[in-house]
């Protein structure tokens, strides 16, 4: 599980196979 608590935003798109949808 890759926490980045930089991006809490983007990492809840991450789990949807996309990193970077949430900017």
């Amino acid at each position: 599980e890759p926490i980045d608590e930089r991006s809490n935003s983007r990492k809840q798109d991450y789990w949807s196979g996309d990193w970077t949808t949430i900017v």
